[in-house]
Order: C-alpha cells, then sequence, then structure tokens
C-alpha cells in the first residue's frame, strides 16, 4: 500500500468519532457464536468493531492495520472494555501471516486481490478454522462505497477466491444500511481437516 493510502486511512481514523463505534458485521457474530473460543487475525481491522466483538467472546484476537489511528482507537476501546487484542500496525503488502496459527480470519471490507495474500491468509488458518469476509461488490443499482473498481469485488469474485475450502455460506446482496444502500459480498468459508 502507497504511503498516500497510509496518510489517508491515518486521517480517515483521525476524523473517527468513538462514540460512533460500528456493531460488529452480523455474519462474523452468527458464526462466532457456534464457536468455542480461539486465536483469531482481524486484518484491516479498522476501529476494532470486529476485534473488541471476538475479544468479548473470549477469543485472543490479533488486529492488523495500516494506520496507526485506528490502531489508538483498537487500544483505546480495547482497554475500555477490559478486553486483551493485540494490535500491530501492519502494511499487508509486506507483511507475513504465520502460516496454521488461527481459528479465525475476519477481514471487512477491504479489498486486496494479491494471490500471495490470498494463498497466505489460507495458509494461516487452522485446518476446521473459518474465514469471514465481508466485501463491497459491484452493482448497476444506485449504492454507496468506494467509487473505485479495485475496492469492489466483482459478482462471484469472492466465492470463487475460496472455492478450494468448504464454503458455509455465500451471499451477494443489495441491502440498506443506515442512510445508505450497499452492494455486499460475504462468505463463512472452513478449511477442511488434515494437513495443513
Amino acid at each position: 500500500m502507497s504511503n498516500e493510502e497510509k496518510i489517508k486511512w491515518d486521517r480517515r481514523w483521525t476524523d473517527f468519532d468513538p462514540q460512533h463505534f460500528s456493531e460488529p458485521t452480523s455474519i462474523l457474530v452468527t458464526l462466532a457464536t457456534m464457536m468455542d473460543s480461539g486465536d483469531a487475525l482481524d486484518i484491516a481491522c479498522g476501529e476494532g468493531r470486529n476485534s473488541v466483538y471476538l475479544a468479548q467472546r473470549g477469543f485472543r484476537v490479533h488486529a492488523l492495520d495500516i494506520s496507526s489511528k485506528a490502531i489508538d482507537l483498537v487500544k483505546s476501546r480495547a482497554s475500555d472494555l477490559g478486553v486483551a487484542i493485540h494490535t500491530e500496525v501492519s502494511d499487508l503488502d509486506e507483511y507475513t501471516i504465520r502460516a496454521c496459527s488461527y481459528d479465525l480470519i475476519t477481514t471487512s471490507f477491504y479489498v486486496n486481490r494479491d494471490p500471495q495474500l490470498i494463498l497466505a491468509v489460507k495458509k494461516a488458518v487452522k485446518p476446521g478454522g473459518f474465514i469471514v469476509q465481508e466485501q463491497h461488490c459491484d452493482s448497476n443499482l444506485g449504492v454507496t462505497g468506494p467509487s473505485e473498481g479495485r475496492f469492489r469485488l466483482r459478482p462471484g469474485e469472492l466465492i470463487n477466491l475460496f472455492s478450494d475450502l468448504d464454503v458455509k455460506f455465500y451471499s451477494e446482496v443489495v441491502e440498506d444500511l443506515l442512510d445508505s444502500r450497499i452492494s455486499v459480498a460475504r462468505i463463512i468459508a472452513q478449511k477442511p481437516y488434515g494437513p495443513p
């Protein structure tokens, strides 16, 4: 990721009002309530809505983001709620995700099509573990979200990226969210048991 993008995200999270801390994504809540606690990785964690939720459920959470301002928000929220989250300011273009280390890896609204990163995420989840993603998707309808196509997945792209795993849930929908409408793709994929 370029330094310009890092500055953009630092600016966004500097202007974030902690009173508007978002709820965790519904797809993650659905899965986490059916899991025992374990090791979780939140990629491009933003203000930490998913990280904090998982930590409250007893997961050992590692939260990554390129923005130090976002990580500051995660630390502050975790401290306020009395939960532990391991945080790290990292550019995923340069970061090495440890193989076979996580029971759950979640990513929300961060699109990176680098095949090496996608492979690293698949290798990082333990056998029987889950990958949960929620991403903006292309739509011909009037939806909000990123204006650049590189930050939106094409229809069917997300399920194709994880078709080698056991897909437990997949959807592409246009839905109302507060005062806006979004087009979103969501997936829960499980890594098969067996050799990593």
